[in-house]
């Protein structure tokens, strides 16, 4: 009999719970919240790799101008995140939707060209780090937070786009079009 994919939850299950950590290597990958008990979480880079991400800049009088942010070095950005697998309390042990994956892409403060824009960014992992931030023998907070601290800041372009981008109900690559 096939093993089905648990359920994703686009955030972490509560701080008091405690279950075991998986290896990142080995499971399906997934993005979304906080770094909070990384002992009981394993490293992950988010299923979808992404060639930007979009924030949005607050002005004076409350209007917010988006922008896309990528890298004109690497076609693709590599989101830090962390995810663990955890059984949801209220459904019974033999529930096949029990056990759930839960993750979250990791965010740190914005420096430089960033900084100016939104006050956080997510971390993006280079790839000369990828083997290091999927290494499942890395379980410690210490040692995730090393190599969080090594991390080089990410030299990423800024660019103001359409306000199409503000309704989920828009989608394509016309959302990069600058403002009309």
């Amino acid at each position: 009999m096939a093993e089905a994919l648990p359920t994703r939850r686009n955030s972490f299950r509560p701080v008091e719970d405690e279950y075991q950590i998986r290896p990142a290597s080995t499971v399906p990958r997934a993005s979304g919240g906080t770094l909070q008990d990384v002992e009981d979480c394993a490293q992950e880079i988010p299923d979808s790799p992404a060639e930007g991400y979009y924030e949005w800049e607050k002005t004076e009088d409350g209007k917010k101008i988006p922008h896309y942010f990528y890298s004109e070095k690497n076609d693709l950005l590599a989101f830090a995140g962390l995810y663990e697998f955890w059984p949801d309390p209220s459904l019974p042990e033999d529930d096949p939707h029990r056990w759930l994956l839960s993750c979250t892409v990791l965010t740190t403060t914005a420096h430089d060209s960033l900084g100016h824009v939104h006050d956080r960014a997510p971390v993006i992992v280079p790839p000369e780090m990828y083997g290091a931030w999927l290494n499942p023998g890395t379980t410690g907070k210490n040692d995730v937070q090393d190599l969080l601290d090594a991390m080089p800041e990410p030299v990423l372009t800024p660019r103001v786009v359409t306000d199409r981008v503000n309704s989920v109900r828009n989608n394509g690559p016309e959302l990069l079009d600058p403002p009309t």
